[in-house]
């Protein structure tokens, strides 16, 4: 049987892709619930296969997992109020068990969002996969606005949560902290799903602990927040997950969002090098320049900003609708970004869409299928990017993009990158939800059955692709298990590379013949059973066809296969198959043998009786035959008697046999007598 298995490694409906993956590791912060910190949700949207949702907290025993099922191409949204105090990470500076891992068996995209009964203090943090997971962080920080007043009291915090277990956190606050003063290196150890709140001492916004240094021996997520930010008449949590070091970049386009009152928008650059120059909208002088763990902050006046630095940095958005404010980690743009990206509206409110793509782009959008909602005249050049880079900021109503309903956007020619800013109730949700890492384009682990052939082919056309294999065309055939490897061209002088391990499950080797039965003197079926450890039983009989199903099968005469089906959903027919027979049974031992023919003539050369050959002995097998002359002396031995001596070269007479037959419990039972052999010489 053989089969031939696709493997889809997706590198454009998943890689090129949005903030999708399997696996989603997030500690939610604390909000006050003197303002609100109610209900909270977290939002999941499945793409073109289904899935099913696991939400644990592998440090908490008490939390049962919550298990929902999303259909293709539809979102939901699991209600997770009730178990609030589980989640919110607080107090600061103890080691709590509030980790969240989010598990699917197929790609979701996923975020947090903090809805607040009175819409007066929401905001969405964009769960980013495996790309927020890292080892080294520096942690950005709005330092326009304080905290307001609330009992509990608001704060600023950098929240995180292990992945494993012994996994040693080093934290340098920039400013005072719960429990630890500024500057003063400080060490956490967590175990897997264990998490640990950085919380600001103070409120101020000069105080936050923007630039604080947070690294790990083993890979952890931070999530940062800052409660109830004070802006006029307005006061509204902002956050977001952050990404690791070893993503953030050196180019991003900042798109204005709709803060209309108060200090207005602002980027906050944050240096991870010394002697960091910041550029802006394209120019050859340096708006500033800084070093590592220094943050500078600049006020947005245009519809987009380019920002362009020597090193390494991240750069913090705080934006907003009116007065109210939001936050979120900008993707850097060199080399990421999606093809498709999903994401879900929260609420009817204001709605933005943001994009910002390569210029030879720009006209291949569509929203849901429909480019007429995209068009490429809403574009407009990105200042200062030398016409390389546009952007976009649509308007859309509830027609176009309906709440808390799936909505794609795809672009079939190059990357881009998307984030939104949904007003609305008293409050703001901002965050991005395309790719803020490289492709990684076979990121799936791929398996195949024994026997057959695995192809792994990327859904999506790249500029070049070269395999481990030495094959550079878009696939690759395998049928060994092992590690590949494929580089990719993803746009000009962009290069992407993975590896996939791909395993082989073995072939069990179902051996029927070790069931094969003779029926003695009753023609009525009998039962048999395969082996066990098998999901699906097909049986068939000598000429392949379908005669039943189950491990265990009433069967008559005849020769019958088995194809069992295993959870790895590999098939395996049977090597042997097992055969019913039939037969009268009764034991005959003879007492006269004739043997002729020449010496070492076969018995099949000689007559019918010339072996001593006992009716049925197939019954006993490992039985035993020992012969003896007239003076008592043995003169043949078998221990695994098959029916086949022939004594044509001792002289005709009286022996003597006994013949010990091996029963089922091991033992055996003696049969004994005389046995006379007549020669032919004696019988004319």
């Amino acid at each position: 049987m053989k089969l031939t298995l696709l493997a889809l490694f997706l590198l454009a409906s998943f890689a090129g892709r949005t903030q999708i993956d399997t696996l989603f590791w997030f500690v939610a912060p604390e909000a006050t619930s003197g303002h609100g910190d109610a209900p909270v949700t977290f939002r999941m949207a499945a793409f073109n296969a289904p899935a099913q949702v696991i939400i644990d907290q592998p440090a908490n025993p008490t939390f049962m997992p919550l298990v929902t099922n999303i259909a293709s191409n539809s979102a939901v949204s699991v209600d997770v109020t009730a178990y609030l105090n589980s989640l919110e990470n607080q107090p600061g500076n103890q080691v709590l068990n509030k980790g969240v891992r989010i598990r699917s068996n197929a790609f979701i995209t996923a975020y947090y969002e903090i809805i607040t009964s009175c819409q007066c203090n929401p905001e969405i943090f964009a769960l980013k996969g495996k790309n927020a997971l890292g080892t080294e962080f520096y942690t950005p920080f709005q330092t326009t606005w304080s905290n307001g007043s609330y009992s509990p009291q608001p704060y600023a915090s950098a929240d995180i949560v292990a992945t494993e277990d012994n996994t040693i956190v080093t934290i340098t606050p920039s400013t005072a902290v719960i429990g630890h003063a500024a500057g003063i290196t400080f060490e956490v150890v967590l175990n897997r799903g264990q998490t640990y709140s950085m919380a600001a001492q103070y409120t101020s916004g000069a105080d936050h602990p923007a630039g604080s240094h947070i690294t790990s021996n083993k890979p952890i997520a931070v999530t940062i927040k800052d409660d109830s930010v004070a802006n006029g008449g307005c006061l509204d949590i902002m956050g977001d997950q952050l990404i690791p070091t070893s993503l953030i970049g050196t180019e991003y386009i900042v798109m204005k969002g709709f803060l209309s009152a108060g200090a207005g928008e602002a980027i906050y650059v944050l240096a991870t090098e010394d002697n960091t120059a910041i550029f802006i909208d394209g120019s050859a002088t340096p708006a500033a320049t800084i070093n590592t763990g220094q943050q500078w902050s600049y006020l947005i006046n245009n519809t987009s900003t380019y920002v362009t630095t020597s090193e390494p940095s991240y750069v913090l958005h705080a934006t907003g609708e009116g007065c109210e404010l939001a936050e979120a980690v900008l993707p850097p743009i060199e080399c990421t970004g999606s093809r498709k990206a999903y994401f879900v509206r929260s609420v009817d409110g204001a709605f933005g869409l943001n994009l910002m793509t390569r210029t030879e782009n720009i006209g291949n959008f569509t929203l849901n299928g429909n480019a007429a909602l995209i068009p490429a005249a809403s574009f407009n050049p990105v200042p200062g990017s030398a016409g390389e880079w546009m952007s976009t900021q649509i308007l859309f109503s509830t027609t176009n993009i309906p709440s808390e309903q799936f909505t794609v956007v795809e672009n079939s020619t190059g990357l881009f990158h998307l984030g939104t800013i949904n007003g609305g109730g008293g409050g703001c949700r901002y965050g991005y939800f395309s790719d803020f890492g490289q492709s990684n384009p076979l990121e799936i682990a791929a398996s195949f059955c024994e026997g057959d052939t695995i192809t792994i082919q990327p859904n999506d056309d790249y500029l070049s692709y070269a395999w481990s294999t030495g094959a550079t065309t878009e696939s690759i055939e395998v049928a060994a298990p092992g590690e590949y490897s494929l580089t990719v061209e993803t746009s000009p002088n962009c290069i992407d590379s993975d590896t996939i391990d791909v395993e082989m499950f073995l072939n069990p080797l179902i051996n029927l013949a070790l069931y094969d039965t003779l029926v003695c003197d009753d023609p009525n079926p009998i039962s048999v059973s395969a082996p066990s450890g098998f999901d699906i039983y097909t049986w068939l009989d000598a000429d392949g066809e379908i005669i039943g199903q189950g491990q265990t099968i009433e069967l008559p005469e005849g020769r019958y296969e088995v194809i069992a089906l295993d959870s790895n959903g590999c098939y395996w027919p049977s090597i042997a198959p097992v055969i019913i027979d039939f037969e009268e049974c009764d034991l005959v031992i003879p007492n006269i043998i004739t043997p002729d023919g020449p010496p070492g003539a076969s018995i099949s050369q000689s007559n019918d009786n010339n072996a001593f050959f006992v009716k049925s002995l197939r019954l006993y097998p490992d039985s035993k035959l020992t012969i003896y002359n007239r003076w008592g002396t043995a003169i043949y031995h078998s221990d695994d008697y098959q029916n086949d001596w022939v004594p044509r070269d001792i002289p005709g007479g009286t022996y003597y046999y006994v013949l010990q037959l091996r029963q089922l419990n091991g033992t055996y039972r003696n049969f004994a007598g005389d046995l006379t052999i007549q020669l032919e010489a004696e019988r004319e």
